[in-house]
């Protein structure tokens, strides 16, 4: 059987037939991430101020995992947007403004063990209060003539 053709897995040893499952099944998986890398993809090279609000409950929604409340730092809003710094900014204000379930924790100097620490100003959201997140988000849109602007 190894220098003769093989012509349907059934002919494969055991071992064969194995590494032919494992294969199929990575295929599968590698198939399944695509398509979730596109969606990511999509999200990241939002145009409509509504595809960037998108994209921020979304990461927010993938950062909560199991917890209640999940604070979004601009820097994290300039990463799954791509958008600037100053309109990460103004994006936190749009969110908590227009989303049901965010608020803005404003920048403050806290004291701590060592001395004082700085925080910097960031959305703090809800994401059992947003808990249907394209209702929340079709409702900010929809609230506006369905333009995405505020």
């Amino acid at each position: 059987m190894v220098n003769g053709d093989v012509e349907t897995v059934d002919e494969l040893p055991a071992a064969g037939r194995t590494f032919s499952q494992r294969v199929a099944e990575r295929g599968e998986r590698l198939e399944e991430l695509e398509a979730r890398l596109e969606v990511l993809a999509q999200h990241t090279d939002a145009s409509t101020k509504a595809e960037k609000i998108t994209a921020i409950l979304m990461f927010a929604q993938n950062k909560a995992n199991e917890r209640g409340k999940v604070a979004v730092t601009p820097a994290e809003i300039r990463g799954c947007t791509g958008v600037s710094r100053r309109y990460a900014y103004d994006l936190v204000e749009a969110v908590a403004a227009g989303v049901d379930g965010v608020q803005v924790r404003e920048s403050k100097q806290v004291r701590t063990g060592n001395g004082s620490e700085h925080k910097q100003k960031t959305l703090l959201i809800d994401c059992e209060g947003v808990r249907e997140l394209n209702d929340a988000v079709d409702s900010y849109t929809t609230s506006n003539g369905g333009d995405g602007e505020v």
